[in-house]
């Protein structure tokens, strides 16, 4: 069960969960530990009883452990207490545990008499344990007689199904998911990031063996509703529809098919040779296919030269459509790759859609043997439907399975149980849905490409959460206190081009960034949309269209999917609409869909910055740089503010076109001034301080 489980997040919203796996080494490692970790055992060394309790680190160590780990001068302030049990016992010092931990003869005997306590409260637990099952079961046959007796000729002639009877607990979750699962697309009110509450014999129960199917499945619904206290539970509708556009992750084979495909359009020189208005040379179409069959040759020589035998068998005595399934999945695997991961292939990718989309022209098909390169995207739901496993995604325990850990205001140990419940319910589905068609390994699979989800959406929707969170704290649409921080634009003031209130800026933002907010939320379905209208027979036009030769291609699906949510945006923000509603799709501004996806995966890397500039600046404590602030900008909540008015304002005036037609206050617009913001960040007054939190550029690295 070594896999990556979550990384730690902090929004309100149901979330999802992709990592490299070279970064989750040492996690993996420190779960294991923890995982395999006995009841009463020292958290540091694992291997001595944990008879000393910090009251500070709330933690269990043995004394040779704690004497060390606390010789800190600060450390050296705690207190302990050296009956776990009881807790009424009277705390001490460091000076008397290091008495303690130097004297051997002190330690055991205080070892002993912690045996012997636990001894006799074990034996006091089990009586009660055993007087309550005995009054129990006289309880149950007096109820059972009396209800023979009562009722036995209502049921006289009649038979009961038992499969109609269902736990009472059940029963309550089912109910719950109904009620809950009607608000599901109000992504504003979901919160995954409750505490677990659960005590100490819940999590006795996670660290027994497992049982058979059944008693698993009835431990943990009787635990969802402590694990999942106060936050909204995911209904099987929305698993259903979520899961047909979420990709599945990479296996370690596709990993080495994919090192090829990277190499290959890395050495490729496709758009440069097929994308030119005036060529030296050839047709189109014998340029196309000529770049075709080198791509494909030097993807057969990589294979060739990474796997020998597979090589060998894949070009001795063949032609490419002959081997047109290897050259499908290769590129499938890299367009999983990329909508997984919208920071990696950032000049690759554009070259293959351009190659892919050249390649479902007909009349290049028929000039290479009928080579077909594009095999339908494969995702959670197509695998799961192919091998008869559906049922996964009614189940309700997939909550806890495919649901993030939070370490922000949680314990150690509370951390510890979420990862213990959220590992055994993975180890449960697997189990219970593995057929021959569908093994453990791939249930897993299906379930951490269910949380990759997650973590896409932490990592690039809840930026701009933030940023509503910023606008609503510093900020009101009634009033300015101050006029230096006003939103106020006038149209020629610092490359300005609306005319707007501070009220009716406030709104425009506001409503600006809760479009994004929606659209990142359902980016997987959006790349979805628009690979499907990329690689579709619709032709293109090569045109100029101000920025460089473009291919102009219209984009149906993903117009549709944007006119739907421009209007749930509409009906959130619940005013009247600020500005043009015009999605720009398929013209000079956003010629084709892949530029309309490159356009939108960039909002992350714009406010992320922003974001963490403004976390860092109350943490500031160094003398000099506070001198800095309160003599540059007055304080530092003044220069929090100036950076967020700057940015409400001039980051949305409908700047950074070419002409005074484009840009303004249409869809497409309001991500092109934001982009003109940023090109400005150097000239600002407040830059030093970007520099001293760490900032290094928007675009992100191109590697």
């Amino acid at each position: 069960m070594n896999k990556d489980l979550a990384k730690i997040l902090d929004n309100q919203e149901f979330d999802d969960i992709d990592e490299d796996e070279d970064n989750n080494n040492g996690e993996e490692n420190e779960k294991m530990v923890v995982n395999d970790l006995p009841e009463g055992m020292c958290i540091e060394c694992t291997d001595q009883p944990g008879d000393v309790y910090c009251n500070f680190c709330q933690e269990n160590f043995c004394h040779m452990c704690c004497y060390f780990f606390h010789r800190t001068e600060k450390r050296k302030q705690h207190k302990f207490l050296i009956t776990l049990e009881d807790t009424t016992d009277k705390e001490i010092s460091y000076d008397q545990l290091e008495k303690i931990t130097k004297n051997p003869a002190l330690g055991s005997t205080i070892t002993d008499n912690n045996n012997n306590k636990r001894l006799q409260q074990a034996q006091q637990q089990q009586q009660q344990q055993q007087q309550q099952q005995q009054q129990q079961q006289h309880a149950q046959q007096q109820t059972t007689s009396t209800s023979t007796s009562s009722h036995s000729s209502m049921y006289k002639g009649t038979s009961m199904d038992s499969s109609s009877i269902q736990p009472p607990v059940f029963n309550s979750l089912n109910t719950n998911r109904k009620r809950k699962g009607d608000e599901d697309h109000d992504i504003d009110d979901n919160d995954q990031n409750d505490k677990d509450n659960q005590d100490d014999d819940d999590d006795e129960q996670l660290d027994q063996n497992d049982g058979d199917d059944e008693e698993d499945q009835e431990s943990f619904v009787h635990k969802d509703d402590a694990f999942l206290s106060g936050a909204r539970i995911l209904s099987a509708d929305w698993f259903k529809e979520r899961s047909k556009f979420i990709p599945i992750r990479l296996s370690l084979r596709e990993r080495n098919d994919l090192r090829l495909l990277e190499a290959s359009l890395h050495v490729s020189e496709y758009t440069d040779k097929i994308d030119i208005i005036h060529p030296s040379s050839g047709t189109k179409s014998k340029r196309i296919n000529e770049q075709l069959r080198n791509i494909c040759a030097i993807l057969s020589g990589l294979l060739v030269a990474s796997d020998f035998k597979k090589g060998q068998q894949l070009v001795e005595n063949k032609d490419f459509s002959d081997n047109q399934e290897f050259f499908q999945n290769v590129f499938e695997i890299g367009r999983r790759h990329k909508i997984m991961n919208p920071a990696k292939m950032r000049t690759d990718y554009g070259k293959m859609i351009h190659l892919l989309q050249d390649g479902a022209n007909e009349e290049v098909k028929r000039n290479l043997n009928g080579l077909n390169l594009i095999k339908p995207l494969k995702t959670v739901y197509l695998y799961l439907e192919e091998r008869g496993g559906l049922a996964l995604l009614e189940d309700p325990i997939l909550e806890v399975a495919t649901r993030e850990i939070l370490a922000e205001n949680k314990s150690r140990h509370e951390v510890q149980s979420e990862i213990r419940q959220k590992e055994k319910a993975i180890r449960v589905l697997a189990k219970k849905y593995s057929t021959n068609q569908l093994s453990t390994d791939e249930i897993e699979l299906c379930i951490y490409s269910i949380c990759d989800n997650h973590t896409y959406l932490r990592e690039n929707r809840d930026p701009v959460k933030k940023m509503k969170r910023l606008l609503k704290r510093f900020f009101s649409p009634d009033h300015c206190e101050n006029p230096a921080y006003s939103l106020t634009l006038q149209p020629g003031v610092n490359g300005a081009r609306l005319s707007h209130n501070h009220r009716r800026q406030y709104n425009y933002v506001y409503q600006s960034l809760t479009l994004w907010h929606f659209i990142l939320h359902d980016m997987f379905k959006l790349w979805y949309m628009a690979e499907c209208d990329l690689l579709s027979e619709n032709r293109y036009q090569l045109s100029n269209t101000g920025q460089g030769l473009n291919r102009i291609q219209q984009a149906p699906r993903v117009g549709r999917m944007m006119g739907g949510i421009l209007r749930e945006t509409q009906k959130k923000v619940g005013n009247e609409w600020i500005g043009s509603s015009v999605v720009h799709l398929g013209d000079h501004n956003v010629p084709n869909a892949l530029v309309f996806i490159d356009k939108y995966t960039q909002i992350s890397r714009i406010l992320n910055p922003i974001v963490l500039t403004i976390e860092f600046i109350p943490k500031i404590k160094d003398p000099h740089i506070l001198g800095y602030i309160h003599g540059a900008f007055g304080g530092k909540e003044n220069l929090i503010k100036l950076i967020l008015s700057d940015f409400f304002k001039h980051a949305f005036d409908g700047s950074g076109a070419d002409n005074f037609f484009d840009a303004g206050s249409c869809i497409d617009g309001r991500l092109t001034s934001a982009w003109n913001w940023c090109s400005k960040i150097e000239k600002k007054s407040y830059y030093p301080i970007f520099l001293l939190a760490g900032f290094s550029g928007f675009d992100g690295s191109f590697n």
